[in-house]
C-alpha cells in the first residue's frame, strides 16, 4: 500500500506544477494496480505459458579446496537446511513449519496457527490457496516427493505472527503489529541456503565423510523449490510485497539448480518446467514493479535490476529476455555511478548496505562479463518488450552498454574501491565498522563466514552468544566479515592486494565463473588520504582546552608501548571513513562530507562517532541496529546521537527521526579539520549549535577531546543506559557499545 505520509511530504518539496503531474501519474498507477487486483482475483496469477527451451547454464567451477573448518560448517549447515532449521536474523536454529509456537520478541509473541496434515494430493491446500490458483497449486505440489513437511513460508518465526497465502501482494500489512518482522518470511524465502544445498551435493559426490548423498540433497532443493511456488502463487502472499526480495529469491534458485547441475546432478523434465515457468513469472514481475525513484535509487532497485539480469541470462533467449537484459545492463551501469561515491562508498551511508549493494554489482557486472559473443548482440539493442514505467526508467540512462568490452572502467574501478573500502572498514577481529544499518543483507551466502558460539545463562545464541572452541559449539553466520565480498571483487579487478588480504572464497570462484574467467583489471590507486596540513591537531586540541569547563571533556586511555607500531592510516572522505589501522589498533571516526540537513535513510546520527579497537576488544564501538519495524522505538534509540556517544550540545541536537523509520532529517553536518597516523580531528554542526572531536594516537595513551563551541556540552549516557551491542540484524549481545 501507498505510504501516503511520503508521498505528501515528497510532493510538497516539489513546485506545484511538477507535484501535479506527480499525482496524476500516482493516481493512474493506482488504477492500472486496482484493475490488475480485480483480474488476479478471477483468473490464476499462474502463467499459462513455458519459456520455449531449457533454462541455460552459466557456472563451471571448482570447489574442491575449502577450508576443512567451513567443510565441517557446510556439513553441520546442510543437516540443519535438511530439518527444515533455519537461523535468520537473530532467530537461532529454527525449525520452521505450520503450527509450531514461537518464543516471541521483546515480550511480544502470537499463537500459533493450526498444524497442517500435508497430504500428497494436495488438498491440505484448500482454504490456503485463493481459488482462482488452487488447481495448479495442487498440481505443483503433487510433484514433491514424499515424505515431505510443508514450510511455513508466511512466518515470523521469532514472534509467531502469520500473513497469508490468499492476501493478494498489494494488500499486505506490516509494521503495524509489534514485534511481528516482515524481514524474517522475507529473508527465508530469499533461499539463499539453496546454493549450500548444491555444494553439499559436489562434497557428496566426492565422498567427503559425513555428507548426506547428492541425490538426497537435489530431492531436498526440488522439493523445497516445489513447495514454495506451489503456497506462493505469483502476487499473492508476503513473499511478493517486494520486489527485490522477488529478485534475490531468482537469483538463487538460479544459481543453486546451475551448481546442482555442476555437480552432475538430475532432474526431472516436470520439475525443470515449472522452474523456467517461475523465472519468467518472478522476472515479469520485478519489471513490473521496479522499485526506481528520480529522487534517488538504492539497494532495492539494484536488486531488481541484477534479478533481471540474472532471468534474461538464464532464460532462453527470446524478445523479452533480450529487452530485459538490454534493460538491466544499460540501468546496472547507470547505477554503478549513481550509488556509489567517486572513493567507492555506498550513497546509503551503511557499511552493511555497502556490501549488499557492492555483491549486486558485483554478480551482476560478472554475469555481462560471461555473455558470448551472440547473446551481446542483445545489449547493443533497443530494448522492445518493455511496460511503460519500465521505458520511463531506461529513458533516464545516458549510458550505451554493447557487449561486454564495452562495460566502462568506472564500474570496475568502483567495485575495486567499494572492496577497498570494506577492507579498510574491517577491525583486526576480522569484523567491519557498523556505521549506519545492518540488516544482514546479502545477495547470495554461497561460502557464509561461520562462527561457533554456546550459550551464556541457558539463554539463546541469538541474544548472548559468547566465542568457543568447542566443537559441539552453535553454528551462527557472522555477517560482520565481508571477506567473501573482497575476495570477490578482487577475482574480477584482478586485484592481487585485495585478494592476499581476504584470501580465497567460494564466492570469488562463482563470480569468475559467471564472467567467463574474464577480467577487467584496475591498477588505479583506491583511496587518497586528505592533507593533514588543514589544521594542525595542536590547534584543535588548544581550542578544545580554551572553551569552558561546561563546555568540553577529555578522555584519556593508556595503551601500551609499541600498540601502534605498523599502522597506517586511509580516508574515504565521500563516504565519511577514516581509519588508523594496525595488526594490534583500530581506530576508525564516521564523518561524512555534507551539509546539515537530510541523510539517507539508512544513516544514523553519529557524525563524529569513533570506533576503537585494542588487541581485538571494542573500547568503543557502533551499537549496531537491532531491528526495525518490530519495535519502532528500539530502532529509534539505536540510531539516535546518544547511542553513538557522540559530541553534541546540552542544548539539543537530535537528528529528526520521527519522520519515519526508514527516513531521518536533522542530521549534523561534518568536517574533517585534520587526518594524520597521529590521529583525526573533526567538525560537526547543526541549527544554531556547532561542537569539535579530536582523537589523539600517542605512544602511551589514546585522547579523545570533545568541545562545544556554542554553549555546554550535553553528557555521554552512561555505560548501562546505552543499547546493547548488536553483531548483526536482531542479535542483541549482553555488551555495551563503549566500555569507558
Amino acid at each position: 500500500m501507498p505510504n501516503w505520509t511520503t508521498y505528501l511530504r515528497a510532493g510538497l518539496r516539489l513546485p506545484p506544477h511538477v507535484a501535479a503531474g506527480k499525482a496524476i501519474g500516482l493516481f493512474g498507477r493506482l488504477l492500472r494496480q486496482q484493475a490488475a487486483r480485480r483480474r488476479d482475483m478471477r483468473v490464476p496469477t499462474y502463467l499459462d505459458e513455458a519459456p520455449r527451451g531449457q533454462l541455460r547454464r552459466r557456472i563451471r567451477v571448482a570447489a574442491d579446496d575449502i577450508a576443512a573448518d567451513d567443510v565441517r560448517s557446510l556439513l553441520q549447515a546442510t543437516e540443519h537446511y535438511l530439518a527444515h532449521r533455519f537461523d535468520l536474523l537473530g532467530s537461532g536454529w529454527a525449525e520452521v513449519r505450520h503450527g509450531r509456537a514461537c518464543a516471541g520478541l521483546a515480550g511480544h509473541s502470537y499463537p500459533p496457527a493450526a498444524a497442517v496434515a500435508a497430504d500428497a494430493a494436495g488438498e491440505w491446500l484448500a482454504g490456503r490457496i485463493n481459488a482462482a490458483n488452487l488447481a495448479e497449486s495442487r498440481r505443483i505440489w503433487r510433484l514433491i516427493r514424499q515424505p515431505y513437511v510443508p514450510i511455513d513460508w508466511q512466518l515470523d518465526f521469532k514472534s509467531g505472527y502469520r500473513w497469508s497465502e490468499q492476501t493478494y501482494f498489494l494488500d499486505i500489512r506490516y509494521g503495524d503489529r509489534p514485534g511481528a518482522d516482515v524481514k524474517i518470511p522475507w529473508e527465508l524465502a530469499r533461499m539463499q541456503h539453496l546454493p549450500q544445498l548444491a555444494l553439499a551435493c559436489r562434497f557428496a559426490r566426492r565422498g567427503a565423510a559425513g555428507f548426506p548423498s547428492c541425490a538426497r540433497c537435489a530431492a531436498e532443493f526440488r522439493n523445497q523449490v516445489l513447495d514454495f511456488i506451489a503456497a506462493n502463487p505469483p502476487r499473492f502472499g508476503v513473499n511478493w510485497a517486494c520486489a527485490m526480495d522477488v529478485a534475490l529469491r531468482l537469483v538463487n534458485i538460479l544459481l543453486a539448480l546451475d551448481l546442482f547441475f555442476d555437480a552432475e546432478a538430475e532432474f526431472d523434465a516436470p520439475f525443470l518446467g515449472i522452474v523456467g515457468r517461475s523465472v519468467l513469472e518472478h522476472g515479469r514481475h520485478v519489471i513490473s514493479h521496479l522499485e526506481w525513484s528520480e529522487e534517488g535509487r538504492g539497494n532495492h532497485y539494484l536488486a531488481d535490476i541484477v534479478g533481471l539480469l540474472f532471468a534474461a541470462a538464464y532464460l532462453p533467449r527470446s524478445i523479452e529476455s533480450d529487452a530485459w537484459l538490454a534493460f538491466g545492463a544499460r540501468e546496472l551501469v547507470a547505477e554503478a555511478s549513481g550509488q556509489f561515491l567517486s572513493d567507492g562508498g555506498n550513497v546509503e551511508g551503511s557499511l552493511a548496505y555497502h556490501r549488499l549493494s557492492g555483491e549486486l554489482l558485483l554478480f551482476g557486472a560478472a554475469l555481462l562479463l560471461g555473455l558470448d559473443d551472440e547473446e551481446t548482440e542483445a545489449l547493443s539493442q533497443t530494448p522492445a518488450k518493455l511496460d511503460g514505467s519500465s521505458r520511463r526508467v531506461l529513458a533516464q540512462a545516458t549510458c550505451d552498454v554493447d557487449g561486454h568490452g564495452a562495460l566502462p572502467r568506472v564500474l570496475f574501478t568502483r567495485l575495486a574501491a567499494a572492496a577497498g573500502l570494506s577492507r579498510f572498514a574491517t577491525k583486526p577481529s576480522g569484523e567491519i565498522v557498523q556505521w549506519g544499518d545492518n540488516d544482514s543483507g546479502r545477495l547470495v551466502k554461497l561460502q557464509p563466514a561461520w562462527r561457533r558460539v554456546q550459550a551464556e545463562l541457558g539463554g539463546s545464541t541469538s541474544n548472548t552468544d559468547v566465542e568457543t572452541a568447542c566443537g559441539e559449539a552453535e553454528l551462527v553466520e557472522n555477517v560482520l566479515d565481508h571477506r567473501s565480498f573482497v575476495s570477490a571483487a578482487a577475482a574480477l579487478t584482478g586485484r592481487d592486494d585485495l585478494s592476499r588480504w581476504a584470501g580465497p572464497w567460494l564466492e570469488a570462484r562463482v563470480a569468475s565463473a559467471l564472467a567467463g574467467r574474464r577480467t577487467v583489471p584496475v591498477t588505479e590507486t583506491l583511496v587518497g588520504v586528505e592533507p593533514a596540513d588543514a589544521v594542525s591537531l595542536e590547534d584543535v586540541l588548544a581550542s578544545i582546552a580554551s572553551l569552558p569547563v561546561e563546555a568540553r571533556r577529555f578522555t584519556e586511555l593508556a595503551v601500551e608501548p609499541g600498540l601502534l607500531d605498523g599502522v597506517v592510516h586511509v580516508a574515504y572522505p565521500d563516504f565519511g571513513h577514516y581509519v588508523v589501522v594496525g595488526p594490534r589498533f583500530f581506530l576508525a571516526v564516521r564523518c561524512p562530507r555534507r551539509e546539515y540537513g537530510a541523510a539517507p535513510g539508512h544513516c544514523h546520527d553519529d557524525v563524529l562517532a569513533v570506533e576503537l579497537q585494542v588487541d581485538r576488544r571494542n573500547l568503543l564501538a557502533d551499537p549496531g541496529t537491532f531491528v526495525y519495524t518490530p519495535l519502532p522505538e528500539e530502532r529509534n534509540r539505536y540510531r539516535a546521537a546518544a547511542a553513538h556517544s557522540v559530541p553534541r550540545p546540552a542544548t539539543g541536537s537530535e537528528a529528526e527521526l520521527s519522520r519515519g523509520l526508514f527516513e531521518i532529517g536533522g542530521v549534523p553536518g561534518g568536517r574533517c579539520l585534520f587526518f594524520a597516523a597521529t590521529g583525526f580531528a573533526g567538525e560537526a554542526w547543526g541549527a544554531g549549535w556547532r561542537t569539535r572531536r579530536a582523537v589523539v594516537c600517542g605512544p602511551d595513551r589514546i585522547v579523545i577531546a570533545d568541545g562545544c563551541l556554542t554553549g555546554p556540552l550535553a553528557p555521554l549516557l552512561a555505560i548501562g543506559m546505552l543499547p546493547r551491542y548488536c553483531r548483526a540484524y536482531g542479535c542483541q549481545t549482553p555488551y555495551s557499545p563503549r566500555l569507558f
